[in-house]
Protein backbone atom coordinates (compact mmCIF):
# COMPACT_ATOMS: atom_id res chain seq x y z
CA UNK A 1 0.00 0.00 0.00
CA UNK A 2 1.31 3.46 -0.82
CA UNK A 3 1.83 6.17 1.75
CA UNK A 4 -1.30 8.25 2.20
CA UNK A 5 -1.34 12.00 2.04
CA UNK A 6 -2.82 13.79 5.01
CA UNK A 7 -6.49 14.65 4.73
CA UNK A 8 -8.79 16.36 7.21
CA UNK A 9 -9.15 14.14 10.23
CA UNK A 10 -6.16 11.90 9.54
CA UNK A 11 -3.40 11.49 12.13
CA UNK A 12 -0.32 9.40 12.75
CA UNK A 13 1.70 7.95 15.58
CA UNK A 14 5.18 6.45 15.59
CA UNK A 15 3.90 3.19 14.12
CA UNK A 16 0.42 3.91 12.78
CA UNK A 17 -1.29 5.87 10.06
CA UNK A 18 -4.77 6.76 11.36
CA UNK A 19 -6.94 7.52 8.34
CA UNK A 20 -10.54 8.40 7.70
CA UNK A 21 -12.71 5.30 7.59
CA UNK A 22 -13.96 4.28 4.16
CA UNK A 23 -15.70 1.22 2.78
CA UNK A 24 -12.27 -0.02 1.69
CA UNK A 25 -11.74 -1.32 5.26
CA UNK A 26 -15.10 -3.09 5.64
CA UNK A 27 -13.75 -6.53 4.75
CA UNK A 28 -10.95 -6.32 7.32
CA UNK A 29 -13.37 -5.15 10.02
CA UNK A 30 -15.83 -7.92 9.13
CA UNK A 31 -13.03 -10.50 9.46
CA UNK A 32 -12.27 -9.27 13.00
CA UNK A 33 -15.96 -9.23 13.96
CA UNK A 34 -16.28 -12.86 12.87
CA UNK A 35 -13.12 -14.03 14.66
CA UNK A 36 -14.02 -15.93 17.88
CA UNK A 37 -10.83 -14.78 19.65
CA UNK A 38 -11.43 -11.12 18.79
CA UNK A 39 -15.08 -11.35 19.86
CA UNK A 40 -14.37 -13.07 23.19
CA UNK A 41 -15.27 -10.00 25.27
CA UNK A 42 -17.79 -8.51 22.84
CA UNK A 43 -20.13 -11.37 22.03
CA UNK A 44 -18.81 -14.18 24.19
CA UNK A 45 -16.75 -15.51 21.29
CA UNK A 46 -19.51 -15.82 18.74
CA UNK A 47 -19.20 -14.03 15.41
CA UNK A 48 -21.24 -10.85 15.13
CA UNK A 49 -24.17 -11.22 12.73
CA UNK A 50 -23.61 -9.65 9.31
CA UNK A 51 -26.48 -7.18 9.85
CA UNK A 52 -24.88 -5.96 13.12
CA UNK A 53 -21.51 -5.51 11.39
CA UNK A 54 -23.24 -3.61 8.60
CA UNK A 55 -24.93 -1.33 11.12
CA UNK A 56 -21.58 -0.58 12.83
CA UNK A 57 -20.00 0.22 9.47
CA UNK A 58 -22.88 2.50 8.42
CA UNK A 59 -22.68 4.38 11.75
CA UNK A 60 -18.90 4.76 11.36
CA UNK A 61 -19.29 6.33 7.91
CA UNK A 62 -22.18 8.50 9.16
CA UNK A 63 -20.02 9.91 12.00
CA UNK A 64 -17.43 11.05 9.48
CA UNK A 65 -20.12 12.57 7.27
CA UNK A 66 -21.93 14.36 10.09
CA UNK A 67 -19.10 15.40 12.45
CA UNK A 68 -15.96 15.28 10.33
CA UNK A 69 -14.36 12.69 12.65
CA UNK A 70 -14.98 9.19 13.94
CA UNK A 71 -13.14 5.89 14.20
CA UNK A 72 -10.06 5.67 12.02
CA UNK A 73 -8.70 2.79 10.02
CA UNK A 74 -5.35 2.11 11.71
CA UNK A 75 -2.65 1.08 9.26
CA UNK A 76 0.82 -0.28 10.03
CA UNK A 77 3.31 2.33 8.78
CA UNK A 78 5.91 -0.30 7.85
CA UNK A 79 3.66 -2.63 5.87
CA UNK A 80 0.53 -0.60 5.08
CA UNK A 81 -1.56 -3.46 6.46
CA UNK A 82 -4.83 -2.82 8.27
CA UNK A 83 -4.34 -3.11 12.04
CA UNK A 84 -7.80 -2.25 13.28
CA UNK A 85 -10.40 0.40 14.00
CA UNK A 86 -9.28 3.01 16.54
CA UNK A 87 -10.61 6.43 17.45
CA UNK A 88 -13.51 8.51 18.64
CA UNK A 89 -16.81 6.68 18.46
CA UNK A 90 -20.27 8.05 19.25
CA UNK A 91 -22.26 5.83 21.62
CA UNK A 92 -25.67 7.38 20.96
CA UNK A 93 -27.38 5.02 23.42
CA UNK A 94 -24.93 5.67 26.29
CA UNK A 95 -26.97 6.58 29.39
CA UNK A 96 -24.75 9.50 30.46
CA UNK A 97 -24.37 12.96 28.93
CA UNK A 98 -20.90 12.29 27.46
CA UNK A 99 -21.42 9.93 24.56
CA UNK A 100 -18.09 10.00 22.69
CA UNK A 101 -15.76 7.17 23.54
CA UNK A 102 -12.25 6.29 22.55
CA UNK A 103 -12.54 2.80 21.14
CA UNK A 104 -10.21 0.24 19.62
CA UNK A 105 -10.80 -3.07 17.88
CA UNK A 106 -7.59 -4.64 16.59
CA UNK A 107 -6.96 -7.76 14.58
CA UNK A 108 -5.63 -10.38 17.04
CA UNK A 109 -2.25 -10.60 15.28
CA UNK A 110 -1.62 -7.01 16.47
CA UNK A 111 -2.54 -7.53 20.13
CA UNK A 112 0.10 -7.12 22.82
CA UNK A 113 2.24 -4.61 20.90
CA UNK A 114 0.99 -1.39 22.49
CA UNK A 115 -0.78 -0.30 19.31
CA UNK A 116 -4.21 0.13 20.95
CA UNK A 117 -2.63 2.43 23.54
CA UNK A 118 -0.69 4.34 20.90
CA UNK A 119 -3.77 4.88 18.74
CA UNK A 120 -6.09 5.67 21.65
CA UNK A 121 -3.70 8.30 23.01
CA UNK A 122 -3.69 9.97 19.60
CA UNK A 123 -7.49 9.83 19.47
CA UNK A 124 -7.70 11.62 22.84
CA UNK A 125 -5.16 14.22 21.73
CA UNK A 126 -7.15 14.68 18.54
CA UNK A 127 -10.33 15.06 20.60
CA UNK A 128 -8.87 17.91 22.62
CA UNK A 129 -7.35 19.68 19.61
CA UNK A 130 -10.03 19.23 16.97
CA UNK A 131 -13.42 18.71 18.64
CA UNK A 132 -15.62 20.52 21.17
CA UNK A 133 -15.61 17.50 23.51
CA UNK A 134 -15.03 18.23 27.19
CA UNK A 135 -14.99 14.58 28.28
CA UNK A 136 -14.12 11.35 26.50
CA UNK A 137 -15.28 8.01 27.88
CA UNK A 138 -14.38 4.40 27.16
CA UNK A 139 -16.26 1.21 27.98
CA UNK A 140 -15.33 -2.46 27.93
CA UNK A 141 -16.45 -5.78 29.34
CA UNK A 142 -15.77 -5.71 33.09
CA UNK A 143 -13.47 -8.74 32.81
CA UNK A 144 -11.47 -7.44 29.84
CA UNK A 145 -8.34 -6.54 31.80
CA UNK A 146 -6.14 -5.83 28.76
CA UNK A 147 -8.63 -3.25 27.46
CA UNK A 148 -8.92 -1.69 30.91
CA UNK A 149 -5.11 -1.38 31.07
CA UNK A 150 -5.14 0.48 27.75
CA UNK A 151 -7.67 2.94 29.19
CA UNK A 152 -5.56 3.48 32.29
CA UNK A 153 -2.37 3.96 30.26
CA UNK A 154 -4.22 6.64 28.27
CA UNK A 155 -5.08 8.55 31.44
CA UNK A 156 -8.74 7.57 31.70
CA UNK A 157 -10.00 7.10 35.26
CA UNK A 158 -12.31 4.30 36.34
CA UNK A 159 -15.87 5.53 36.90
CA UNK A 160 -18.05 2.49 37.60
CA UNK A 161 -19.21 -0.94 36.59
CA UNK A 162 -22.73 -1.12 35.21
CA UNK A 163 -25.00 -2.98 32.82
CA UNK A 164 -24.98 -1.60 29.27
CA UNK A 165 -26.54 -3.31 26.26
CA UNK A 166 -27.22 -6.34 28.45
CA UNK A 167 -23.58 -6.84 29.51
CA UNK A 168 -21.61 -6.01 32.65
CA UNK A 169 -19.13 -3.30 31.64
CA UNK A 170 -16.54 -1.07 33.25
CA UNK A 171 -16.37 2.50 32.06
CA UNK A 172 -13.65 5.09 32.30
CA UNK A 173 -13.42 8.81 31.49
CA UNK A 174 -10.95 11.60 30.94
CA UNK A 175 -11.76 15.31 31.09
CA UNK A 176 -10.32 18.01 28.88
CA UNK A 177 -7.20 19.26 30.69
CA UNK A 178 -7.65 22.52 32.59
CA UNK A 179 -6.40 25.50 30.69
CA UNK A 180 -6.54 23.63 27.40
CA UNK A 181 -8.53 25.83 25.08
CA UNK A 182 -10.93 24.34 22.67
CA UNK A 183 -8.86 25.22 19.62
CA UNK A 184 -10.89 22.92 17.44
CA UNK A 185 -12.09 23.44 13.92
CA UNK A 186 -15.29 21.55 13.39
CA UNK A 187 -16.39 21.29 9.84
CA UNK A 188 -19.63 23.14 9.38
CA UNK A 189 -21.86 20.96 7.33
CA UNK A 190 -25.64 20.84 7.34
CA UNK A 191 -27.09 17.75 8.94
CA UNK A 192 -28.80 15.31 6.64
CA UNK A 193 -32.51 14.92 7.04
CA UNK A 194 -33.46 11.34 7.82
Amino acid sequence: MTQRTSAQGDAETGRLWLVRWTEEYSGDFTRVCQDPEAMCFISGGGPLPVDVIGSILRRTLAMWDEYGYGPWAALDKQTGRWVGRIGLNLLADWPGPDKWEVGYELAPEYWGRGLATEGAREAIRFGWQHTPLTRIISATAAGHHASRRVMEKCGLAFQAEMTFRGAQIAWYAIDRPAGRSQGFQVRSRPRRRR
